[in-house]
């Protein structure tokens, strides 16, 4: 019995020997899948820096890129505003220039048309008889409209004639002849219409 219980109590020994060399191979495998696994880890931060540089760098890159482009956006929105300025205040001058040869225009028109009353009235005036002269006269549109009285009947149709030899009168007509006394005399009153060419 004795004999017995003491190889049973070997067996166990050596069972527990062999557990503990056991266990010793285990502890020796699982130091190397440590090491893999620091060394994958090592492996994995090293990969995630360099990603994390090169896309730092693509980054800084871009964001200069984009710098620049920002900057020759406000140039040229700079230049196109001013250009714009420029093109408001030239059509005002413009406007202004072309509001200034109207009225140039006019005044030319209206210098010509006085131009032309006055040397009218001039040569008129040398042309009336001594025996005629004027009650009225309107000048308009290049028209003459007068009333006059003379002395005799002739003087009036020397009057028209006088009229007639000149270039510068046209359309003559004399209207509404009529005897009237004036100051214990007897006058012809009459009315004649004419018009005024361009002078040449």
């Amino acid at each position: 019995m004795i004999k017995v219980n003491l190889l049973n109590n070997r067996a166990v020994s050596g069972s527990q020997s062999i557990n503990i060399s056991g266990g010793g191979a285990g502890i020796s495998e699982g130091s190397d899948l440590e090491k893999l696994a620091l060394k994958n880890f090592v492996i994995l931060i090293s990969l995630t820096a360099l990603l994390f540089v090169f896309e730092f760098q693509n980054i800084s890159g871009l964001e200069s890129r984009l710098n620049v482009l920002r900057t020759e956006f406000n140039n040229l929105s700079a230049e196109v505003e001013s250009k714009r300025v420029f093109a408001v205040e030239a059509e005002k001058l413009q406007n202004e220039l072309k509001q200034i040869k109207e009225r140039v225009e006019i005044i030319k028109v209206l210098s010509k048309n006085r131009l032309l009353e006055l040397r009218a009235m001039d040569i008129l005036q040398n042309l009336v008889p001594e025996k005629v002269w004027f009650e009225r006269v309107n000048y308009q549109n290049h028209k003459f409209d007068v009333d006059a009285v003379a002395v005799d009947i002739e003087d009036v149709t020397i009057f028209k004639d006088a009229l007639d030899n000149q270039d510068t009168f046209k359309n003559i007509m004399i209207r509404n002849t009529q005897e009237r006394e004036l100051k214990n005399n007897t006058v012809h009153s009459f009315s004649m219409s004419f018009e005024v060419e361009a002078f040449k």
